[in-house]
């Protein structure tokens, strides 16, 4: 059970901050290396640009937790973990081969164009195409470690539990839903992300804490990385 009592609107605001903040010091970096656009993304940078978006991120919530809770990370936004968490191992997994498939398929059938598989898997692609020797771990760890514990603290952590303190708890589960799915900027991934948020943002409501959130999204994405590799 958390215990930093954010109001949404501190919540959204130090969100918005801590995102303009991060999007410049990314841009100053991709500017510093170098990279055109068109370019093939090296996975030094896309690493370096992961960090620097999650630091004022990071910043930001460690802040509010000080504010209004207790000023630790773990106890103000539950990142607590127990055994049953390792459920989220499969239902990771199964969100990831069986939702998003199941989910996107009408998509595919109304907008083919749109909705190709090599426009779904497209962004994706890139990176594990990029990712040589070595930097196959390096990208692993951004995409199974950083980003499921970063966006669950960010999203599930904060913004849900805030609102959830606003609005009817379900409804603040699916709003942070369609936040999540839409931030990420690829609107052929929204209709797979929206419901996958909805499975994270459930196990949240019903946990009160992250610990179960943050190994489903672990092995959501590592599944995507397995099969993007097998492909």
């Amino acid at each position: 059970m958390e215990h930093a009592q954010v109001p949404f609107s501190r919540a959204i605001a130090v969100w918005v901050a801590s995102y303009i903040t991060s999007s410049i010091l990314a841009l100053i970096l991709l500017a510093i290396s170098g990279t055109s656009e068109g370019d093939a993304t090296p996975i030094w940078l896309v690493a370096a640009t992961s960090v620097v978006l999650w630091i004022p991120m990071v910043a930001g919530v460690q802040f509010l937790g000080q504010r209004y809770g207790l000023g630790d990370l773990r106890v103000d936004f539950g990142i607590t973990f127990s055994k049953s968490d390792a459920w989220g191992v499969p239902a990771g997994i199964a969100s990831q081969l069986l939702l998003v498939t199941a989910v996107t398929w009408p998509f595919t059938q109304w907008f083919p164009e749109e909705f190709s598989s090599d426009k779904i898997e497209q962004r994706a692609r890139e990176l594990t195409d990029a990712a040589h020797a070595g930097w196959i771990v390096v990208l692993a760890l951004v995409v199974v470690i950083g980003a499921p514990f970063i966006e669950e603290l960010t999203y599930r952590g904060l913004l849900q539990g805030s609102l959830a303190r606003r609005i009817q708890p379900r409804l603040a589960l699916l709003s942070v839903a369609v936040f999540f799915a839409v931030i990420h900027m690829s609107p052929v991934e929204i209709p797979g992300l929206f419901a996958f948020a909805l499975v994270l943002g459930f196990m949240r409501e019903r946990t009160g804490r992250l610990g179960m959130c943050m190994v489903t999204h672990a092995a959501f994405n590592a599944t995507g990385l397995v099969l993007l590799a097998l492909t």
